[in-house]
């Protein structure tokens, strides 16, 4: 890259004198900013010709001498010289007549720094040296050897000084040249509208920056905002063309307003648009890797651009990167703060041109500020043609815009058929292809191409379009918006229709729809998207579009939405029911919800995603519908009533798909926080909010008063859903009765509940409530407590039925099982976990007793996934008098519910089973051979017998219940049946579920370790355990690895290690098998890292014959736990240099290639310098007999190094790697010679992959 920042002496000495004092007191200031110390301790005095005291600029600070040491001292004098200082010039300098002056005599009696700097001096060592020792000879001989520190700064010196701060590069630049060097400029005034430099950034109070979902304050903003670009930061800065995004961005280092205020002399900006060189990625990764402190501002930066200025700045960099950029779609690139700029009001600008304008009269100022909308550069530009002449006063819009195009120039034919043409659409490009989107827009425009190009310019520089490098965009998008509406107007319809058909440009097609949406209140832009949309247009029946077709319909609708909602309306009535590609769903409920944001079209829409959902097989359209029930960020403006009637319209229907709908959309009713969307509301540029949000706590009250009277009105109908809504009312009953205002009507609807059955899971939520009530201790809240009281009372579980419904039957991880618990028994869960547990047991014994309690509750026991009807069954068990026709309910009513509903759990039946085994096993192993042979109970039977504990029969019944394949053999696991089963008949059951599947399997080796954990622990007695060994040898000797998940590594690496002693013939056949593996399937890789580590611990010599050998052949790293480096090292790398060595040296030197292949070669430690060779890559490279195969390797692993950013300086930046070698012998020299001509051939290909992927065409685009 060019040396971009960096100053010569050269430059320095082209300096005059107060160029030169203004750059020394600067570099000064930053000095001490760099080191994080005030720069209120540098004064700058004035003329350096002027009698002065010998002094011009001076620091006085009271910390110790600054780590870079131009500013030596805390008590610092420098004498600023635009000429040659000779030594007897240096003498006379520091004289004040015959004696040493006073400014010079202060700084020595505090033992401080004095420095001349000359910037039209360039010494020698000995020239230098002469200068300092005539400085030593005035202090000496004016006041000895007092301690103050001498310098001479000559314009090398302060070349060096400056380049440390890349900013004032760009500065002395811009003062050398005249002009920013290369589209890079230090801090100024870079808006487009330049004022002066310490104008003051109004505003600082106005509500207009969002960050992180809130709208701010400036001031506030402007803190958050400097607080993101601290060192390594990443801000996005975005807001419509026109709102001071620019201007905002210089309010950052400005110190009057709010807090932490960026040091100037950090800042460097450019308009990337200008197209600056060096280029922006090219910069960053510059300063990174120079570790230069820097805030960069890269404005019109596209969010493509974005990412990749990210990426280029990595972790660890000194620099701050803030990108502007006038695209406000949603984006949130990673590591990125992303503030959003919204225009300012009216009387904002107004004040702005009152500072800027003051000969402006009130009233013009007040009508351009009006008429700007907020937008300063349409007010700034309106301003500079009043001041030319145009006269303001009472004109009307359409004036207005006359005056914006003409800026007091003049306005042809031409040039405003050809605004208006380009208003048309959002963007365009300008390269001249045949039939381009540049010629389609001159022929429009009834223009040359030429002649368009030329008028386009010209708007240009009149700051009417923008340049994003062959794209071109009229904006701001407001002034757009109205050229946009005069050229609809002065077309005719047919004549867009032809131009914008599907013969045009695709893209600029895209463009125009996009324009089109935007104009909704424009009678002629509505027609045509009308004539679009209409029965038989082109965007006709979504679901037969192409996905660009949809995305045209998507921009244009906003400009006709009734039109938009009469096609989806036909196009679902059309629709046959079945699978339909997400994509196209997803546009068509984005769209829907759209529509839906009026009132007045809530219900139709809703239909409209109530039919989809029942008719294309995809979550979406259920999806959508919920999100418009929350009563926040719902995104529309449809009442509490309207939603609700959609609800009663979903439970008059009564299907399964209708029920689905309406708890989901009525859990969506109930919540009261926690609300997030994905979904944007921007549509066109209608008025859009983010929905209906109460407005005051009566409001919220109504809401919630709406749903209690659904809810109720399920009740009076007898409805079915009844008790689904009893469930869903429970678990949130505790949020919304204290929070929602809705008392009165939420206690009738729990009543009610009450009356209606009984309601036990309700007697959970209203505990909850009136405790947290009673906590909260307001008047209010004391109210809802005593209110909460009786209804606690009376909805609390008092009969064997209710119980089972409280603490039974709620899963164990739901939020009203929790609850259960703290109102139960306190806050320590494990106790009340225990408590539960006994109080199920207890629940069960009282069932034993009641059959018809057991029958009535039964089903909801066996549709239940709760953990706690385990302890349920198992007191069942244990008190009934008669075990079987206990039995028969329970396993009758499991056959029914299969046979009627498809499924059935079996925690119920597990228990029951467990507590038989223990109380009557002869009875249970009865019953568990009629499970074995029943049609319906076998599915469960071996899990049902894996509870028992096993005798020979046990055993054998298991055995059978395994030949049965009905369930996955690893449920066995951890019960009592293999912990009480000994090595022959665990051996015995191992070779059964081996011999069924004919290869290892996953469940056999979870069995295994279980049974090793259980020897370690000594829960096992000792015994003869060889035959199982055995049988756990030969499995893993054939096991099949690419059917085994990633999380059987460890137990199958322990394993393993009980299993192989020794590299005997089953060992050898295990790791070969896996190498096999390996080789032949590459998604093996990273799912065994602990077996790897398994066998180059214990079997160095036999892994690397199977694992490395033949790695070279192939040149792939197929296997990654040799090649990725881990918490834990790897592998390879510490079997030790003698045991790597030692292999290689015994077998071929192809050996020596295969380790090559794999393992650390070099370090790639981050913060040093660059990578290193480990001992052990240069001692296989010396050792290798074929030195030219081997860096050849080398050369390839380097090519498959990772890197961040670019790979051309990956590659660069590991070349030292060869070029150390070159010291090495003659043959290993030689070969890294021409190794690094192979990898300079790589960096070329890399450099022209970045170049072609960095050409700006690929980002030139605006909107669409």
């Amino acid at each position: 890259m060019p040396n971009f920042f960096e100053v010569t002496p050269e430059d320095i000495g082209s300096l005059d004198d107060a160029v030169l004092r203004e750059l020394i007191c600067i570099l000064a200031r930053a000095e001490l900013g760099r080191d994080g110390r005030p720069i209120a301790g540098v004064n700058c005095g004035g003329d350096q010709r002027a009698a002065d005291g010998g002094i011009d600029v001076m620091v006085r600070e009271g910390g110790g001498p600054s780590s870079g040491g131009f500013i030596p001292s805390s008590t610092t004098g420098i004498q600023v010289k635009a000429e040659k200082m000779s030594a007897a010039k240096v003498r006379s300098e520091m004289h004040s007549g015959d004696s040493l002056r006073p400014a010079i005599a202060e700084i020595a009696a505090n033992g401080g720094a004095y420095i001349i700097a000359s910037s039209r001096d360039n010494v020698s060592e000995s020239m230098l040296q002469s200068r300092l020792d005539a400085m030593k000879d005035v202090v000496l001989g004016e006041v000895g050897d007092s301690g103050i520190s001498l310098f001479f700064y000559d314009s090398k010196k302060l070349a060096q000084w400056t380049n440390s701060h890349p900013s004032m590069v760009a500065w002395v630049q811009s003062r050398t040249l005249g002009l920013a060097v290369s589209g890079w400029r230090p801090f100024g005034d870079w808006s487009s509208s330049p004022g002066e430099l310490d104008e003051e950034f109004l505003g600082d109070k106005s509500e207009r920056l969002e960050f992180q979902s809130k709208v701010m304050a400036m001031a506030v903003g402007l803190k958050a905002l400097r607080h993101e670009l601290r060192p390594g930061g990443i801000a996005r800065l975005v807001g419509l063309s026109g709102v001071g995004k620019t201007r905002l961005a210089q309010a950052l280092f400005d110190e009057r307003i709010g807090e932490g205020s960026l040091d100037p002399s950090l800042a460097v900006y450019a308009d990337l648009g200008a197209e600056p060189r060096p280029g922006a990625r090219e910069l960053v990764e510059h300063l990174s890797k120079t570790r230069q402190r820097v805030v960069l501002i890269a404005d019109n930066c596209t969010r493509e651009e974005h990412r990749r200025l990210a990426i280029a700045l990595g972790s660890g960099s000194s620099v701050s990167l803030l990108t502007i950029e006038h695209d406000v779609r949603d984006d949130q690139p990673e590591r990125t703060a992303v503030f959003s700029l919204y225009p300012d009001t009216a009387e904002q600008l107004n004040a702005v041109l009152q500072r800027r304008f003051p000969d402006l009269s009130p009233g013009d100022r007040s009508a351009i500020a009006d008429f700007s909308g907020g937008n300063y550069r349409i007010g700034l530009a309106l301003a500079h043609a009043r001041r030319a002449g145009a006269d303001l006063a009472g004109v009307s819009d359409a004036e207005l815009l006359e005056r914006l195009l003409s800026q007091g120039g003049e306005i042809s034919e031409e040039l405003r058929r050809t605004a208006e043409t380009i208003a048309l659409v959002a963007s365009f490009d300008t390269e001249r292809e045949e039939n381009g989107e540049l010629e389609t827009l001159a022929s429009l425009a009834e223009l040359s191409s030429a002649q368009f190009f030329r008028n386009v310019e010209l708007l240009r520089d009149r700051q009417l379009v923008q340049k994003r490098g062959s794209a071109r965009a009229l904006l701001p998008q407001g002034i757009a918006h109205r050229w946009a509406a005069d050229a609809f107007r002065h077309f005719h319809p047919d004549t867009l229709l032809r131009a914008f058909d599907a013969k045009s440009p695709s893209r600029l097609v895209r463009s125009f729809a996009y324009r089109l949406g935007h104009l909704h209140t424009c009678d002629e832009a509505k027609r045509i998207a009308s004539d679009w949309m209409c029965a038989g247009g082109p965007l006709d029946s979504a679901m037969s579009l192409s996905n660009e077709g949809l995305d045209l319909l998507l921009l244009a609708a906003p400009a006709d939405s009734a039109a938009a909602l009469e096609l989806l309306v036909r196009t679902v009535r059309e629709l046959k029911e079945g699978p339909v590609e997400e994509g196209r769903v997803h546009r068509i409920c984005t769209l829907i919800r759209h529509l839906a944001y009026p009132a007045d079209s809530f219900e139709r829409c809703a239909e409209l995603l109530i039919q989809l959902d029942a008719q294309v097989g995809s979550n979406t359209p259920a999806e959508a519908l919920e999100s418009m029930f929350t009563i926040s960020l719902s995104g529309t403006l449809a009442d509490p009533t309207q939603r609700t009637g959609v609800l009663k319209g979903l439970a008059e229907n009564g299907a399964t798909q209708a029920e689905n709908l309406f708890f989901g959309c009525l859990s969506k009713m109930l919540l009261t926080g926690g609300f997030s969307s994905a979904f944007q509301p921007q549509f066109g540029s209608h008025a859009r909010t983010w929905g209906y949000r109460p407005a005051t706590t009566e409001e919220q009250a109504d809401w919630f008063r709406e749903v209690a009277a659904l809810c109720l009105w399920l009740v009076e109908e007898e409805h079915s859903w009844t008790a689904s809504a009893k469930e869903l009312l429970a678990s949130v009953f505790s949020d919304i009765m204290p929070r929602t205002g809705a008392h009165k009507e939420l206690l009738e609807l729990a009543r009610a509940f009450a009356q209606d059955g009984g309601w036990p899971e309700g007697w959970v939520g209203a505990s909850h409530a009136q405790r947290e009530a009673l906590e909260e201790g307001t008047a209010e809240a004391l109210a809802v407590a005593q209110a909460l009281e009786e209804l606690v009372k009376a909805l609390a579980p008092s009969t064997v039925l209710e119980r089972v419904r409280v603490y039974a039957l709620p899963e164990q991880t739901s939020s009203r099982d929790y609850a259960a618990l703290r109102e139960a028994y306190g806050t320590d869960y494990l106790d009340a976990d225990r408590e539960v547990a006994e109080l199920c047991n207890t629940i069960g014994q009282e069932l034993a007793g009641d059959s018809e309690s057991l029958i009535a509750v039964l089903s909801e026991m066996l549709r239940s996934r709760s953990t706690r009807l385990y302890d349920v069954g198992s007191g069942l068990a244990q008190q009934c008098e008669e075990i079987q026709p206990v039995w028969r309910i329970l396993a009758d009513g499991y056959r029914e519910l299969v046979e009627s509903e498809g499924q059935a759990t079996g925690q119920l039946l597990h228990g029951f089973m467990k507590a038989l085994g223990e109380r009557d096993s002869a009875t249970a192993g009865n019953l568990l051979d009629e499970a074995i042979d029943d049609e319906i109970l076998s599915s469960i039977a071996l899990s049902l017998c894996s509870v028992v504990k096993c005798d020979e029969a046990g055993i054998q019944r298991l055995r059978a219940a395994i030949r049965l394949r009905r369930q996955p053999t690893r449920c066995m696991v951890g019960g009592p049946a293999l912990r009480s089963m000994d090595a022959t008949g665990l051996t015995g059951l191992i070779e059964e579920i081996l011999a069924l599947e004919n290869r290892g399997h996953e469940s056999a080796i979870e069995i295994c370790f279980a049974v090793l954990n259980r020897l370690e622990s000594d829960e096992i007695e000792e015994g003869d355990w060889s035959a199982f060994v055995g049988v756990g040898r030969e499995m893993l000797s054939r096991i099949d690895f690419d059917g085994l998940s990633s999380d059987i590594d460890w137990r199958l690496a322990s394993l393993a290690n009980w299993c192989f002693g020794e590299e005997d013939a089953a060992f050898i056949d295990f790791i070969t098998q896996f190498a096999a593996a390996v080789r032949e399937g590459g998604h093996l890789e990273g799912k065994f890292s602990r077996l790897v580590r398994y066998f180059t611990d214990k079997f160095p010599y036999a892994a690397l014959d199977a694992l490395c050998v033949g790695r070279s052949d192939s040149h792939s790293l197929w296997l990654r736990e040799f090649d990725s480096g881990r918490q834990d090292g790897y592998p390879l790398d510490e079997m030790g240099v003698e045991v790597v060595l030692g292999w290689a040296g015994a077998g071929p030197g192809s050996r020596y290639l295969d380790l090559l292949c794999c393992g650390s070669l070099w370090s790639e430690l981050a913060g040093s310098e660059g990578p290193e060779w480990f001992p052990v890559g240069r001692l296989l490279l010396r050792c290798c007999p074929d030195k030219d195969a081997a860096l050849k390797v080398v050369v390839d692993r380097l090519r498959a190094v990772r890197w961040s950013g670019s790979q051309t300086d990956s590659l660069r930046s590991h070349r030292c790697l060869l070029e150390v070698l070159l010291g090495e012998d003659h043959a290993l020299s030689r070969a890294a010679s021409d190794a690094l001509g192979l990898l300079d051939e790589l960096v070329r290909y890399a450099q022209q992959a970045d170049d072609a992927s960095n050409l700006r065409r690929q980002d030139a685009r605006f909107y669409y």
